[in-house]
């Protein structure tokens, strides 16, 4: 269903079903297609920084090469990120992550021979001050963003088409969103 103002009522919520679960580490659903956020691709792999996305690229560092190559994204762009192989396990988070052990990465293949991981990654916008969210220009770019992440696009086989969707809670926490705006998003 499209992203645009026909398709949300007139409270605000979308016309579209959310689906939520609990996800204890994103790493953990192969199968799914996970997603990082910053304002910059990768957040601060390079720098001080131990979270979510940052976490994922110490442990799948063929995606540092992402880096060198992304420009900073557009309201409408994503990357995707497609057989991203697993290295390392790890332990803790932010403070307290260090690596754990080498990791034997299991996740069948393509066609190609790309491990079958498709990582999107969107960035979120910084809301210095937090009650600008709910201006309908933030929300209709946050729809627009969602949208072009998680959009099913045409492929070749219906097995390309069962995945899911792995995320945490995407521009909140240093961003200042709102998790229950974003979760109506």
């Amino acid at each position: 269903m499209p992203c645009s103002p026909q398709y949300v009522m007139s409270n605000g919520k979308p016309m579209w079903p959310i689906i939520q679960q609990s996800l204890v580490r994103l790493q953990q659903l192969s199968a799914a297609r996970s997603v990082t956020y910053r304002d910059l691709e990768g957040g601060g792999v390079l720098g001080s920084g131990c979270v979510q996305e940052e976490i994922r690229f110490s442990i799948c560092p063929e995606m540092l090469v992402s880096l060198l190559v992304c420009e900073m994204m557009k309201p409408d762009e994503c990357i995707f990120l497609i057989g991203c192989e697993r290295y390392s396990s790890y332990k803790g988070y932010a403070n307290n992550f260090e690596f754990d052990n080498d990791y034997r990465d299991d996740t069948p293949k393509d066609n190609w021979g790309r491990k079958w991981c498709h990582l999107v990654a969107m960035d979120a916008i910084y809301f210095r001050n937090p009650s600008i969210q709910y201006d309908m220009k933030y929300i209709n770019r946050e729809l627009i963003k969602a949208y072009t992440c998680f959009r099913l696009r045409k492929v070749a086989t219906i097995h390309q088409t069962l995945f899911g969707i792995a995320t945490g809670n995407w521009g909140c926490g240093a961003f200042n969103g709102d998790k229950q705006l974003k979760d109506e998003d």
